[in-house]
């Protein structure tokens, strides 16, 4: 049985994802079957932390990364956004 979606999100994914980062909007959050946390009502997210979530998931190989994409995940926008900076410039 495969638990996590694994080369699920692939590089040329990223810059779109990015673009996402500072979205304010709201949106469904991701819970892994593994999380012992259920929240309680209908628990949103924002479509900038799902995008982050995201290329966490290609960062680790494996998505989803965290165990979910509020209680348990905490990113950092800048760090993301500087890596992927960092990755570029490798490539070229």
């Amino acid at each position: 049985m495969v638990n996590y979606h694994i080369g699920w999100i692939h590089e040329e994914d990223i810059p779109e994802l990015i673009a996402l980062l500072n979205s304010n909007e709201p949106c469904a959050q991701v819970i892994s079957i593994f999380s012992s946390y259920v929240p309680e009502g209908i628990p949103q997210s924002t479509i900038g932390r799902e995008a982050a979530f995201l290329i966490d998931g290609f960062r680790k190989g494996r998505y989803p990364p965290d165990l979910d994409s509020m209680h348990y995940y905490n990113f950092d926008k800048s760090e993301i956004e500087i890596w992927w900076k960092k990755r570029k410039m490798l490539a070229n």
